[in-house]
C-alpha cells in the first residue's frame, strides 16, 4: 500500500498559510519521495454566492473525504488553533489513522 499523507493545519484566518503548508508539503516530499501528498491549501470550492459558514463546510467536506482516504497525518503546531484541523485529527484517531506532528518527521 502506498503511502497518502495528510497535511492538517490552520487555514481559516491565517494570511500565511498558503506559505506554511508548502512550506510543510517539500519537507514532507524530501522525506516520502514516492507519497501521494494531500495539501488541503490547494483545495478549491466556487465560493460564488454562498455564506462563509456554506463554504467552510464545503472545504471540510472535501477534507473529510480526504482524510478518509489517507495513511497518516501531519500536522503542523498551528493546529490546536484550528477547528477544522482539530476535527481532522478527531477524525484520523477515530478510524485509526496515524497522525504525526511534523516535527517528528
Amino acid at each position: 500500500m502506498s503511502k497518502v499523507i495528510y497535511i492538517s493545519g490552520k487555514i481559516t484566518g491565517a494570511t500565511d498559510y498558503k506559505s506554511k503548508f508548502a512550506v510543510a508539503e517539500k519537507l514532507i516530499r524530501d522525506k516520502f519521495p514516492i507519497a501521494e501528498i494531500i495539501n488541503p491549501a490547494k483545495n478549491y470550492v466556487d465560493e460564488r454566492g454562498i455564506n462563509p459558514q456554506q463554504i467552510w463546510d464545503a472545504y471540510m467536506s472535501i477534507s473529510r473525504r480526504q482524510v478518509k482516504r489517507s495513511t497518516l497525518i501531519v500536522y503542523l503546531p498551528c493546529w490546536t488553533r484550528s477547528a477544522g484541523a482539530r476535527e481532522e485529527i478527531s477524525l484520523a484517531q477515530k478510524l485509526r489513522i496515524n497522525t504525526k506532528p511534523i516535527s517528528e518527521l
